[in-house]
């Protein structure tokens, strides 16, 4: 009897240790299982930003985050409609007001003006035809001529005062390195290509280490107007804020491997003001540099190097829903698979 209760008490325990043993083992399949779903996920998305178009349209079925979800679907069959539609007829449009005039008169001979009566025509109206002109670049020299002014009796003579120039002791004027920042910085042409074209096409020689330099010398012209800037980008009340990659040409390498970055501020209320910002880095304490002193409203995408700036200075951190959208839209394209 005693061996029979001894054997019901093991039995009892192996059933209690096999029951906790199968509990283990269904929490241990269900935290895999998540797992693996989580990885198939990822492996999906990152399958789609290699070989699939960066859409962002999302699945028709997929409800609205702002529709209300008690509402039910209303499923419409297909119908023929008939549309009709105005077609604007094609023309020229005018040439823009501002632009300069040129008038180039198309007149007749005097012996054609007289009439087959004997007596003289007299002009009547004018028929005016409007066409597209463009004066070609061309270079030309400058010449600074000062005078020496001298006296016979001796004194000392007098010359000329020199205008003040942009770059002293250079060649180039103020038009001219204009040209070429609006070239380079707007109309993404090298200062390689730059220099060959004023060589092959207008016979000035310069290399682009000149024009490189001219543009460095420039842009230290410009860094009042460039502190002001920032100024006026710290007196809104609300600024969006992002960075972005930019590769730089390494002087030891021969292809631009050198990852930087270009920070940007744009001014939302007060002043319209767009302001860039290189930095060979993208930590945050380019951000605190950047905003410091501002205690308004900051956009931004969600990149956690903004969060020391906005704690130190008491910013009101806002979020992008562009950059939301973008990740719920991939996310949705890989849960509709």
């Amino acid at each position: 009897m005693k061996t029979e209760l001894i054997n019901i008490e093991k039995l009892q325990e192996t059933i209690i240790n096999q029951a906790q043993e199968n509990s283990s083992q269904e929490k241990r399949i269900q935290t895999q299982q998540i797992e693996i779903n989580y990885l198939k996920e990822k492996i999906d998305y990152l399958i789609r930003q290699q070989f699939t178009s960066k859409s962002e349209k999302l699945n028709p079925n997929q409800p609205s985050l702002f529709e209300d979800t008690k509402e039910t679907i209303e499923v419409i069959e297909d119908e023929e409609i008939e549309i009709t539609f105005k077609r604007k007829k094609g023309g020229r449009t005018s040439p823009p007001k501002e632009l300069p005039r040129v008038r180039v008169e198309h007149d007749i001979g005097d012996e054609e003006k007289v009439c087959s009566c004997g007596d003289t025509m007299h002009r009547v109206k004018e028929i005016i035809s409007e066409q597209y002109d463009i004066v070609p670049a061309k270079f030309q020299v400058i010449e600074n001529v000062r005078f020496v002014y001298g006296c016979r009796c001796g004194e000392k003579p007098v010359t000329t005062a020199l205008a003040p120039f942009i770059l002293p002791k250079t060649q180039v004027t103020a038009s001219f390195l204009a040209t070429i920042a609006v070239q380079k910085f707007e109309d993404a042409l090298p200062l390689y290509r730059q220099a060959k074209i004023f060589k092959n096409r207008f016979g000035v020689p310069f290399s682009d280490t000149t024009l490189s330099n001219w543009m460095i010398k420039a842009s230290e012209k410009l860094k009042p107007f460039k502190q002001r800037l920032k100024e006026r980008l710290l007196e809104n009340e609300y600024i969006q804020a992002d960075e972005t990659t930019l590769q730089v040409v390494n002087a030891h390498k021969s292809k631009a491997t050198k990852k930087s970055y270009i920070w940007l501020g744009v001014g939302m209320d007060k002043y319209k003001v767009v302001y860039m910002h290189y930095a060979n880095n993208r930590s945050a304490v380019v951000a605190s540099e950047l905003f410091k002193g501002f205690n308004g409203y900051l956009q931004t995408d969600g990149y956690a190097g903004y969060n020391a700036t906005v704690q130190t200075n008491d910013m009101t951190h806002l979020a992008c829903w562009d950059s939301r959208e973008e990740k719920v839209c991939r996310y949705s394209q890989i849960r509709s698979q």
